[in-house]
This record gives C-alpha cells, sequence and structure tokens, in this order.
C-alpha cells in the first residue's frame, strides 16, 4: 500500500511469493524449535536455540559471498526471485525437507515418551 508513495509498485504476486517464500523456508525455524521442545523439559532453550541458529545463518549469509543463493535465509527472503532468477526452487525442497525431518523426529520423540 505505500510503495506508491515512493514511485514504486508490488504486486499482488510478488506479495504472494515473497509470503510463500517466508512461510516455507520459515517452518525450517519452528521445526528445529518443535523437535528441540522433544528433547529438552524446559521452554526457554529451545526457542533460544532455533534463534541462536537462525543469527548464525543470517550472519554467514552476510559475510560468505555467494551463500545466499543456496541458504535457508536467500530462501525466506525470495532474494532469486527478487532479483529476476525465478523463484527458489532448491531452497524451498530443502527448506521443506529439512521442515520434515525434523517434524518426524519431534512426533518420534512424543511417540516414545510415556505421559
Amino acid at each position: 500500500m505505500l510503495s506508491p508513495a515512493v514511485g514504486q509498485s508490488y504486486s499482488v504476486v510478488t506479495a504472494l511469493v515473497h509470503g510463500l517464500c517466508l512461510f516455507v523456508a520459515g517452518t525450517v525455524f519452528f521445526s528445529l524449535a518443535l523437535f528441540l521442545s522433544t528433547m529438552f523439559g524446559d521452554i526457554w532453550r529451545p526457542l533460544l536455540l532455533a534463534l541462536c541458529a537462525a543469527a548464525v545463518l543470517a550472519l554467514a549469509d552476510l559475510f560468505v559471498d555467494g551463500l545466499s543463493r543456496y541458504s535457508v535465509i536467500g530462501a525466506m527472503t525470495g532474494e532469486r526471485y527478487f532479483r529476476g532468477g525465478g523463484l527458489p526452487w532448491p531452497g524451498l525442497i530443502v527448506s521443506a525437507a529439512l521442515s520434515a525431518a525434523m517434524l518426524y523426529g519431534a512426533v518420534a520423540n512424543l511417540a516414545r515418551r510415556d505421559f
């Protein structure tokens, strides 16, 4: 809504692509926190470890040239799409696979527990 104020345009399709990339790649951090919460008994440790993992990946993206094309952070921002290279399918597929693996691990950990 504010892009016309600076003389730019941001279409609905672009917003949907950005939302899709953000959701699919962002589920990695949710799945990591969920997986870690099945391993630790407290509330804060899984959250802090997932946040630290996100911060380390973001810092690695900043300091390593060319890493953003292949990283989870690069897929989450949709940088390749916005630079005219199409959707970051490899990053999205890897993110979805990592999320599925961590969710499977969390379910397996919960199934092994005897409540």
